[in-house]
């Protein structure tokens, strides 16, 4: 009973209200209750609960209850150093009024009070004792034997209670330094523990498009994407310390580019982090520029070499082709020898073809542009019958047209097919379809060509189904040194690559791993037509005898050309250089000029302006290996002709620029 001197269930209970009551912001109202149940317990006529700092090597008063006040909050542990010893090594103490120094003011009081007896009650924590319980009594006290037991469990009690309230103190007292210096940040900076946000500043809220309550109380994952979630884990709720970069989710789902700087401190075992988190989408935009400026660098480079390896190929190819075709129309051959020199024409071709891949990769191809529909293009291809994969296409029907070689295009298309197809293997689906985009400012779209500029675009876009790319892969698919695939060749994709961008259009994919992949073209239109060549004309003998003359720095090609020309029935002068064929085009009359465009010194382009200068309305023959047509697109009395040529389509060159 409360009465009996003995601490029973009814004091227990009591003492756990009165611990419930404790507060951080107001723990002397619980603390006090506390005292005033266990002294009425135990007919202490005061009793006092204090706090142990070790490190300032003292004991500071937090409440108190009854007639007696110790003359200051706080004392030396050293004061009465044999209790103190004894209490701290976690033994209760009972001690009379003579265990004290007799010139302490603490006896003094004491003493004036009337009180004779004491005890100090240590609160013992797992580590270590967290503070002391004093109670003292005028008179004999009751007997305590009994009580031991209970006191003991109920100074356990208030001595977690204790860890907690300072814990908890410690915490807001961070928590208010946090905000002090968050909220005079211009930094987002939030707090989290275990992953989950406990506050964020101002400048954070902003970042993330969120008000504070839309943030407390979430996980830090919510606002990252998929992919990056180790990542997240790994430094975020590991303890890891140090920046990431990442891309952020916003609370409506835009994404922006943030460095996040994580911070730790641990509390009372409870772990908190701080995020310093900064937008750097210009840093990575910048960085994203100039990795896009070297890769471009990069690949005009390789595109420079592929040209001269190609307008090289091409001139011997001429030489090849030229003097197959110089045999079947004059030599008399047996059928053993016109199968063979068949063979040979064939052969010459299918290198032709190589070599009009690296021009493609190199842009420089040459382009017979014409307004086209792309639907029809792909419709007319038949890509949905492309092996035994599922292959379904579905275009869009109503496609503005666009400024296009068609079969240069068609190789784009294919090219996309196939890849995607392989991609795929023997199980999986590719989707081919077509649709319009207009753009009305810039945005990113190719990794190597910049932004998309404002327009209308036909869009091209093959899905397929496979496992996808890695970002270093899928950085690297048009890359012609870089191959995914086991044989490592072919020029497929850095061919895509290179002739969309000489159509002047973009290409992008996107992918990942176990995503599949997705390539998307796109075509502006509006661009002007080249003057095509014309279609071969099977013609053997001309009707004119044109005069001709033949520019070409290479005497190969110049001898297979000539002999062609004559066998065709046009008259032909040589010229080896430009500044030579420019004083025979001043000092004389020629049908056709038949021009080089790569040559050492004055080169084709030179010599063509100059010819302009002198004769306006000189028919002219474009004639190369490595050229770009478009630069020449819609101007009077010029034909294109690309290297190498059979002796019909040069005819039909001739004879179209010839015609009235």
């Amino acid at each position: 009973m409360p009465d009996s001197g003995v601490v029973g269930l009814e004091v227990v209970a009591r003492v756990a209200a009165a611990l419930l009551d404790v507060r951080p912001d107001d723990p002397s109202t619980g603390l006090t209750r506390l005292l005033e149940a266990l002294s009425q317990a135990l007919r202490s006529g005061s009793a006092a609960l204090y706090r142990i700092d070790r490190e300032r090597g003292i004991a500071v008063r937090l409440a108190a209850v009854g007639a007696f006040r110790a003359p200051s909050d706080e004392y030396p542990l050293g004061m009465f150093p044999e209790l103190t010893r004894r209490t701290l090594d976690g033994q209760p103490v009972v001690y009379g009024i003579d265990d004290l120094d007799p010139t302490s003011s603490v006896r003094v009081a004491l003493e004036s009070l009337g009180f004779s007896r004491g005890l100090l009650l240590p609160m013992v924590g797992p580590d270590a004792v967290w503070g002391l319980l004093s109670f003292w009594w005028q008179g004999e006290p009751p007997a305590l034997e009994r009580s031991v037991d209970a006191l003991m469990t109920i100074s356990a009690l208030v001595a977690q209670t204790m860890r907690w309230l300072a814990s908890e103190q410690e915490r807001r007292q961070i928590t208010a330094w946090f905000r002090l210096y968050a909220e005079a940040s211009s930094e987002g900076i939030a707090i989290h523990e275990n992953g989950v946000f406990v506050d964020v500043n101002e400048p954070a809220q902003r970042l993330l498009r969120a008000r504070r309550e839309d943030l407390v109380g979430q996980p830090i994952l919510k606002f990252s994407r998929p992919e990056d979630h180790a990542l997240v884990i790994d430094r975020v709720r590991s303890g890891v310390e140090g920046s990431i970069e990442i891309e952020v989710l916003r609370l409506d789902g835009t994404p922006v580019w943030c460095e996040l700087d994580v911070r730790q401190a641990v509390v009372d075992g409870a772990t908190y982090r701080m995020i310093v988190v900064r937008d750097i989408t210009g840093r990575v935009r910048d960085r994203a520029i100039q990795a896009r400026a070297l890769q471009a660098q990069r690949l005009e480079g390789l595109g420079l070499l592929a040209s001269g390896i190609a307008h090289d190929f091409n001139n011997l190819l001429v030489g090849v082709l030229g003097n197959a075709e110089l045999l079947e129309a004059e030599a008399d051959l047996d059928a053993t020898a016109m199968t063979a020199v068949s063979r040979i024409r064939e052969a010459a071709m299918r290198a032709s073809g190589l070599t009009g891949q690296l021009l493609a990769y190199a842009g420089k191809g040459p382009l017979q542009v014409a307004e086209l529909d792309l639907d029809t293009r792909i419709r007319d291809l038949h890509v949905a019958r492309r092996s035994g994969v599922d292959v379904r296409v579905e275009l869009h029907g109503a496609l503005p047209s666009v400024s296009i070689d068609g079969s240069q295009i068609d190789q784009v298309v294919m090219n996309l097919v196939t890849n995607a197809i392989e991609a795929v293997g023997e199980v999986g689906t590719v989707h081919v379809s077509t649709a319009v985009r207009t753009v009305s400012d810039a945005e990113g779209a190719d990794p190597l060509n910049g932004p998309l500029p404002p327009g209308t675009h036909v869009v091209l876009e093959v899905r397929d189904s496979g496992p996808g790319m890695d970002p270093e892969t899928a950085a690297r698919v048009f890359d012609p040194f870089f191959s995914s695939k086991a044989e490592g060749r072919g020029l497929g994709l850095a061919a895509v690559h290179g002739i969309v961008h000489q159509h002047g259009g973009l290409v992008e994919v996107h992918s990942a791993r176990g995503e599949g992949a997705v390539f998307r073209v796109y075509l502006p239109g509006g661009a002007s037509p080249a003057a095509p060549a014309g279609e071969p004309v099977e013609r053997v003998a001309g009707s004119t005898r044109a005069r001709v003359l033949l520019v070409d720095d290479d005497d190969a090609v110049r001898r297979v050309a000539r002999r062609l020309l004559e066998v065709t029935g046009f008259d032909v002068v040589e010229a080896a250089d430009g500044e030579s064929a420019l004083d025979r085009i001043g000092a004389e009359h020629f049908d056709v000029v038949m021009l080089d465009l790569s040559m050492p010194g004055m080169g084709g382009e030179q010599v063509f302006r100059r010819v302009r200068e002198l004769k306006p309305e000189q028919p002219v023959v474009i004639c190369s290996g490595a050229m770009d047509a478009r630069s020449f697109a819609g101007r009077p009395h010029v034909v294109l002709l690309a290297k190498p040529y059979r002796r019909t389509q040069l005819q039909a060159a001739l004879e179209s620029v010839l015609s009235p």
